[in-house]
């Protein structure tokens, strides 16, 4: 006769929703009934069935996370606090790399389903917004996109959870910093095609504009000029050989200008306001100075609006932006 949850019970001692929330990770079960309940686990020799348990209640507790790729800086200084603190909740993590791909993207969310609670996506994508619909998941989606211009609200028909780093506020704080250190041929490579409503160009003119100085247009880089990044660079350096700084937006952005500034031995006179870059900040005597925002915040609020998407109905899409901050400031070079 086959072992059951509830003779584990009876030869634990304790109640047999004692054992089922110990063995689904729904509850915090104390050390001492944990410690009771895997010695009559190993003794009746009892098994767990795992999945039909999960099947038969739709509570699997794992969160499926898609990530663009495992390259990425800022996802994968996240996915441990993610998982940390997804535990503390009772939940697992199932992390796969959809390599902005559609048709990868859509055999993923295919094999989450029936296997995860809810989904959190990385992606600034648009057509993989229908597959996560489709997939009826409870999804939070962490983008740099669907804003309008200021901030101040989603665009129309938003229809997930969404969390957002302030892009605005990034460029207009750095371009503001340099700003105030006497610099004015300030560069920047923006992360959007439409350089009108981009909301990293918003944010750079603006601090221009608040310092009654004039924008220059021809010092910023649209996404969708059709050259890579570090082209860009040289040509911004041969049309403005006057140029006194650089505002990164991205990581990969403060590696690529601090590589090309190295290879035309331009470090020690051409400034440079890095991007969630403490650990190169960190190698350079005095450190840089470098935009961010809080890890732990992101992901307490990816965590918290999805846990509540899971254990609601609500049909209303709420947006959280995460604001930036600015680290070692006072060290940004003066223009004489």
């Amino acid at each position: 006769m086959a072992i059951t949850m509830k003779d584990v019970a009876r030869e634990a001692g304790v109640g047999l929703g004692t054992v089922s929330n110990y063995l689904s990770g729904k509850a915090n079960v104390s050390e001492e009934k944990r410690q009771a309940i895997d010695v009559a686990i190993k003794e009746l020799n009892y098994k767990f069935n795992s999945t039909a348990q999960a099947l038969k209640t739709k509570k699997f507790m794992y969160i499926g996370v898609l990530i663009s790729a495992f390259t990425n800086h800022f996802i994968m200084n996240l996915l441990s606090l993610l998982e940390r603190e997804l535990q503390t909740q009772g939940y697992h993590m199932i992390v796969l790399e959809h390599s902005i791909d559609e048709a990868t993207f859509t055999q993923h969310i295919t094999h989450l389903i029936n296997r995860v609670d809810g989904l959190i996506a990385f992606t600034n994508h648009l057509d993989v917004y229908t597959i996560i619909k489709e997939s009826a998941l409870p999804t939070v989606i962490y983008s740099h996109t669907l804003l309008d211009y200021k901030f101040d609200h989603v665009i129309p028909n938003l229809k997930f959870d969404h969390v957002m780093p302030d892009l605005l506020s990034i460029s207009r704080t750095a371009t503001a910093a340099l700003l105030k250190k006497g610099h004015r041929k300030i560069a920047m490579l923006a992360g959007f095609k439409n350089i009108d409503i981009s909301p990293d160009i918003i944010g750079y003119k603006e601090a221009y504009e608040q310092a009654n100085l004039p924008f220059d247009q021809s010092l910023v880089f649209a996404a969708n000029a059709p050259m890579t990044n570090p082209q860009k660079i040289k040509v911004l350096l041969a049309t403005h050989p006057d140029i006194t700084a650089f505002v990164a937006l991205s990581y990969r952005q403060t590696i690529t200008i601090w590589t090309e500034l190295s290879k035309l031995n331009l470090l020690d006179k051409i400034c440079i306001i890095g991007h969630d870059c403490s650990d190169i900040s960190g190698l350079m005597h005095p450190p840089m100075c470098y935009t961010y925002a809080s890890y732990s915040e992101t992901t307490q609020e990816l965590v918290n609006l999805l846990l509540s998407r899971i254990r609601s109905t609500t049909e209303s899409a709420n947006l959280v932006i995460i604001k930036e901050r600015i680290a070692n400031e006072k060290n940004i070079p003066p223009i004489q």
